[in-house]
């Protein structure tokens, strides 16, 4: 089978997923601008850093309901509709690795939001 992801793409997107998994962004109280709370403006506002880092342009509802990155044109438009907030770690004790951290443990990456739905969000840009 052809392998699709040369290293330094795979390198970057695990280098993304670094940085994002580190954002402990639950659903939070929010306030005039972050209606959702600031750690979930927070990871918003670095993956759309990283999306320009790879050319993109981007925008962010000034009343921080939203963001998106977009690259092209032309009258067809593909969407990919992601998260980037994740359910509280619980008790930390349960955890084997840190639950904010993309820990790589046996092949596999742990961290809160790997799965659903950060590590997805960002397999999609790259």
């Amino acid at each position: 089978m052809k392998q699709f992801l040369t290293e330094e793409i795979k390198s970057d997107y695990l280098e993304s997923l670094k940085t994002i998994v580190s954002y402990p962004s639950v659903l939070n109280e929010g306030e005039s601008g972050t209606p959702f709370g600031q750690s979930i403006q927070n990871v918003l506002e670095k993956m759309l850093e990283i999306t320009r880092s790879l050319g993109f342009k981007t925008y962010i509802d000034p009343q921080g309901y939203y963001g998106y990155a977009e690259i092209g044109q032309g009258e067809e438009l593909l969407a990919v509709l992601c998260h980037l907030d994740v359910v509280p770690a619980g008790d930390l004790s349960d955890w084997e690795t840190p639950p904010f951290e993309a820990t790589i443990k046996d092949g596999w990456i742990h961290g809160r939001g790997v799965q659903d739905d950060k590590g997805p969000s960002l397999a999609a840009l790259y």
